[in-house]
Parts: C-alpha cells; structure tokens; sequence
C-alpha cells in the first residue's frame, strides 16, 4: 500500500510539475497578447481620422462622378437623337429626288 501511496505522489509531483511549466507559458503568452493588443489599439486609434477623411473623400467622388455620368449619358443621349433625327432628315430627301 505505501508503495502505491509513493508511486501516486510522485505522478501527482509531475503533473504539478508540469500544471507549473504550462501555467509559466500561459503567463508569457498572455503578456505578449496583451502588449500585442496595446500597440495595435493605439495604431487604431491614429489610422481612424485617416480612415474617415478617406470615407469622406470617396462620397464626395462618387456624388462628383455620379452627376459626371448623369451628364455624360444626358448629353449622349441627346447627340444620338439629334444624329438620329438629322440622318432621318437626310435620308427623307435623299429619298424625296
């Protein structure tokens, strides 16, 4: 029985041994994660202005390209009727000889 008592100890040193090791890694990690989260709150922190002026800018480009292109298919548009309408006038008296 002492014997078995002796050889349980000894698993359980181990384990302990080895439950301590782990526990050591665990609190480096930690740290780590912890200085790792730090820089990269502070790196937010300085990208987000830049970040908002950039979001600001495409609005504005796209409300300018928007209203480019509203102009651009308006103005196609007409250039195409007033072609198609001269080429039928063409075409009329073309037609009427």
């Amino acid at each position: 029985m002492i014997a078995v008592v002796g050889a349980e100890q000894e698993k359980v040193s181990k384990e302990k041994a080895f439950a301590n090791e782990e526990q050591k890694k665990v609190a480096v990690i930690a740290e780590d994660v912890g200085q790792k989260q730090k820089v990269c709150s502070i790196e937010l922190a300085k990208a987000e202005p830049a970040l908002i002026a950039a979001k600001a800018a495409l609005d504005t480009l796209n409300k300018v390209r928007t209203s480019l292109i509203s102009v651009t298919v308006h103005g196609a548009i007409e250039i195409a009727l007033k072609f198609s309408h001269g080429f039928s006038l063409q075409k009329r008296k073309e037609l009427s000889r």
